[in-house]
């Protein structure tokens, strides 16, 4: 017979291991925002307080709502555009179904605009399914070349490039710095406009930098997966153990980069202390 001490010593492990799972739901399965404010003095008059939501690293999450909170964060936000920082599927677990559905429902709110990350590349033929639908919904796609947004004859230039994995394997670092220098040869404009780069990985900020790059939004780290209070996370693609480039704004420079920790999970399946984000970014022209 157990005694009294076996007892509650039970309760104890079953309420302890229920308030675990119910956290681990919650970090990751609930989103949050995030609001970051631009301030530069290249940013046109007409573009103050001019608001894009960045979504990155959808990796077909699977939340506590659906996309029913996601889609009343970016609504309530009122962005003038959507940008979509790659990993809009996941290679390992591919759902294109999920993908279109919750990017019908962004191309409704406001114009979006699109750049592919390392996912897209391992799955060709659904990456060419996606692209045709994205051409259905007029999602511009921004695969190495760059566009104008004008308001009252005043223009930013978006910016966006294709992951280098696209080009070389993910495994070779120079030669993955070369396809984005490359990259960047071609898609930055020879303008004096404020230019906002859309690029997946952040560990590249010093290239983005050199190619004159004022903001980036970028991705691909997830948010360290792990993080502990005032660290910047415990792993991250590209850039292993302790990753510099997690979340939020870093400078180098004149550039600006914030980076997503982003919606879903890819091979390591669990967030702590880092829920999904939606980024909410605010230009400000000094």
């Amino acid at each position: 017979m157990w005694n009294i001490k076996t007892y509650v010593l039970i309760v104890i492990v079953i309420i302890t291991l229920l308030l675990i799972a119910v956290f681990l739901i919650y970090q990751n399965t609930y989103p949050t925002i995030t609001k970051i404010s631009i301030k530069n003095k290249n940013i046109p008059k007409t573009f103050n307080g001019y608001k894009i939501v960045q979504i990155s690293d959808y990796h077909n999450a699977h939340l506590l709502s659906g996309h029913d909170r996601l889609l009343f964060l970016i609504k309530n936000a009122k962005p003038d555009i959507i940008v979509i920082t790659g990993d809009f599927f996941d290679s390992r677990r591919t759902d294109i179904d999920s993908s279109l559905s919750f990017v019908k429902e962004l191309s409704e709110i406001s114009p979006c605009y699109y750049i592919a990350g390392n996912h897209e590349s391992r799955k060709n033929e659904i990456f060419k399914e996606l692209l045709s639908e994205f051409d259905k919904l007029s999602i511009t796609v921004l695969n190495n070349r760059s566009i104008s947004l004008e308001l009252n004859n005043e223009a930013l230039s978006l910016i966006g490039i294709t992951d280098p994995a696209f080009y070389v394997d993910e495994n070779d670092h120079n030669g993955i710095k070369k396809q984005i220098n490359q990259n960047l040869k071609e898609a930055i404009p020879n303008n004096n406009n404020y230019k906002i780069l859309l690029s997946h990985r952040p560990e590249h900020i010093d290239i983005y930098a050199k190619h004159g790059a004022d903001l980036v939004l970028s991705g691909h780290a997830h948010g360290g997966q792990i993080r502990f209070p005032f660290k910047n996370g415990i792993i991250a693609p590209g850039q292993g153990f302790f990753p510099k480039y997690t979340s939020g704004l870093y400078i180098l420079g004149k550039t600006d980069m914030i980076v997503s920790r982003g919606i879903g999970n890819s091979k390591f399946p669990f967030r702590i202390n880092n829920r999904p984000e939606v980024v909410v970014i605010s230009l400000e022209s000094e």
